[in-house]
């Protein structure tokens, strides 16, 4: 078994390595992170863990800080420089999931070394657990309004199969013959 040990002034590396153009190993100078990230293999789409792996790298690069300093503001500093450099909420986002998912394992693994999550934290005493502010940003809702009933007429009335008739008994045989 791997110690969970890194020096406490030392920030995260995550290296990546590619095997003909694919993504094949994600290590890193530091046990718990490699822990998540193997966890996240095991248990997750492959998809997800490139992903994070990925998101991680930024973050940790980005920041340049251990493990032990990462913290709401450190989360807050990141959300800055992607913002800065014209990321979208979506993509600010999907890092801070990275980083949030890490911070949840963490706190499962070792919670009096870990024992907040900086990007979702909660607020814990005997009788709730209550969320808190997330970092999260918002996003505008992806589901349309409903549309009105007349607008709706007009779009298929342009659609061809629309502006014809309604296929009748004779039609309809010929189609089922074929």
């Amino acid at each position: 078994m791997t110690s969970l040990e890194l020096p406490a002034d030392q920030s995260v590396q995550v290296t990546i390595e590619y095997q003909q153009s694919k993504m094949v190993a994600a290590s890193t100078n530091s046990p718990f992170v490699d822990h998540f990230l193997r966890k996240t293999k095991l248990s997750q789409s492959i998809h997800t863990w490139m992903n994070y792996a990925h998101d991680l790298k930024v973050f940790f690069r980005t920041l340049n800080l251990p493990l032990e300093q990462i913290d709401r503001q450190a989360c807050l500093t990141f959300m800055e420089a992607q913002n800065h450099a014209g990321l979208s909420s979506l993509t600010i986002n999907r890092r801070l999931a990275a980083v949030s998912s890490l911070f949840a394992e963490l706190n499962l693994l070792n919670p009096a070394r870990f024992p907040q999550n900086p990007v979702i934290p909660l607020q814990r005493d005997r009788t709730t657990r209550t969320r808190t502010q997330s970092l999260y940003r918002r996003q505008p809702d992806r589901v349309p309004d409903v549309i009105a009933e007349e607008d709706l007429q007009a779009f298929f009335a342009v659609l061809p199969i629309f502006s014809r008739p309604y296929l009748d008994s004779a039609h309809v045989d010929q189609l089922s013959a074929h």
